[in-house]
């Protein structure tokens, strides 16, 4: 018995062994393939051929995902319709949320933003009805976002709430500062100063209570932008020196650090100081974000020192930068910051200033028309996800009744069952006992028999001893007589 035990402890861990080298040899050849096709493009149809569906699919993941980050569009929706298919074809319904999460990240990469939201709600769909709660509620929290940046800040609030509810079932925190923080920004682009600050103070204390410098210092500039947008500079100020005070934040994430210095020296410009290291830090802020293609920095950064050239009379430099930043502006679609620097260029442009209102207000009225659109897709969106939700939500209740009733029935089928054997079992010791009182009857006839018989046997045997006795001794008598008899003579 202990050897066979020790037999199977080995046939176990080998088998987890192979297992293990198989998975590895899977994941090997799927990068070797990989690289292939990355490096010769017009072997991937040879390629793809002879390979089986699970490796297709791998290969297909690997390769979407890389071209999501080359941000390559062709090769991206090629390769991710391969995965989205496969995933498909083959049931896969993990997969295919994976797929429906890389194409809405892509999207909203290329600011694709509608499409983006609807591929989230999709993948959420299928992780929630795979009761995948964590990546549900991440997916939540994205399309939240996505509407956010949409200015759809109603049912960004709405779908972020949704996501925080599940966060907190699962008790994470990283989702829940995630969720608190986009919230914040939420309010305070509706000016709901004191809900945005209480927002924001609930993510810094997430974030301390995970130890987490760089989230830390990050709450600390979201909490520098609500004051500073709030006019309360001072504070702005306090606060973006306390997020620099994380000595390892220029080598580990020089964005924050870019935007800390931004805010703490457009704050120190707004108390109005104009000293020659308020400017040097401005252009430092745009040079690192120029250096990391942080383009929507880039913007904030081009308006700051417009602002400061404004403020230091030197309009011919204000102009020129704000006038950049139009350009800058429309190729990135920042309708905000292209707003902000038309209404710059109006004050200090007084001959242009109605072309520059004119265009103003055309934004304006493209804005509002594009936000009215995009809420009504969202609103469809979200009737349509409600309704599949609801839908889920009646099929539970149905597969939970039916397995209630089944539950029921079986244990109604096992009573009756349980009490027709005990009925069985009871109609059986009866008979048992009603045979063992006859055996028992048969036995003791049986013994009055014997004892009968054997009273028999003796009365015949002591007949027959007496007619024995008396028939020998009436012999004996006459011999006796005879004997006498002849010795008279």
């Amino acid at each position: 018995m202990k050897n066979g035990l020790i037999y199977l402890f080995f046939l176990l861990i080998s088998m987890i062994a192979c297992d293990r080298v198989s998975s590895n040899k899977t994941v090997d050849r799927v990068d070797i393939i990989k690289e292939k096709i990355i490096d010769e493009p017009r072997s991937k149809h040879t390629v793809w051929k002879s390979l089986s569906d699970s490796v297709k699919i791998e290969l297909a993941s690997e390769l979407s995902k890389y071209y999501r980050k080359k941000k390559d569009s062709s090769n991206f929706y090629l390769w991710n319709s391969h995965f989205l298919y496969l995933s498909q074809i083959n049931g896969n319904s993990i997969e295919t949320a994976e797929a429906y999460w890389d194409r809405a990240n892509f999207n909203e990469y290329t600011s694709h933003l509608d499409s983006s939201y609807f591929y989230f709600i999709k993948a959420f769909e299928i992780f929630e009805g795979f009761g995948d709660q964590k990546h549900a509620a991440s997916m939540l929290y994205s399309a939240g976002v996505v509407q956010r940046n949409l200015k759809d800040y109603i049912g960004g609030e709405v779908t972020t709430i949704d996501a925080i509810r599940i966060y907190e079932n699962l008790n994470d925190n990283r989702g829940l500062y995630k969720c608190c923080n986009s919230l914040g920004i939420i309010h305070n682009n509706l000016n709901n100063f004191e809900l945005s600050l209480s927002y924001h103070s609930i993510a810094l204390e997430k974030a301390k209570e995970m130890s987490d410098l760089n989230l830390i210092a990050a709450s600390k500039n979201n909490l520098a932008v609500v004051y500073r947008e709030h006019h309360d500079y001072e504070e702005s100020v306090r606060l973006a020196k306390e997020g620099l005070q994380w000595d390892s934040i220029y080598q580990k994430d020089r964005e924050l650090y870019a935007r800390l210095v931004d805010n703490l020296a457009y704050s120190q410009f707004k108390l109005k100081k104009t000293g020659k290291e308020i400017f040097d830090a401005l252009e430092d802020a745009r040079a690192i974000r120029d250096s990391l293609g942080d383009e929507s920095g880039l913007s904030v950064s081009n308006i700051h020192i417009g602002e400061y050239h404004i403020e230091n009379g030197n309009i011919f430099r204000a102009k020129a930068i704000l006038r950049d930043e139009l350009i800058h502006a429309k190729k990135n679609s920042s309708a905000s910051d292209l707003i902000h620097a038309l209404d710059l260029l109006g004050q200090i442009d007084p001959e242009n200033s109605q072309k520059y209102l004119q265009r103003r207000i055309a934004i304006s009225d493209s804005l509002i028309d594009i936000e009215r659109k995009t809420q009504n897709k969202f609103a469809r969106t979200q009737y349509e996800t409600n309704k599949v939700i609801a839908n889920n939500e009646q099929l539970a209740s149905e597969k939970k009744l039916i397995i209630i009733s089944g539950v029921i029935g079986i244990f109604l089928v096992s009573l009756i069952y349980f009490l027709n054997m005990q009925r069985i079992r009871v109609k059986k010791l009866r008979l048992e006992r009603a045979q063992v009182k006859s055996n028992e009857e048969i036995y003791q006839l049986l013994i009055s028999q014997q004892n009968h018989l054997e009273e028999g046997r003796r009365l015949e045997k002591n007949r027959m001893s007496k007619e024995l006795h008396d028939s020998v001794l009436g012999k004996l008598f006459g011999i006796r007589f005879l004997l006498t008899s002849l010795n008279g003579q």
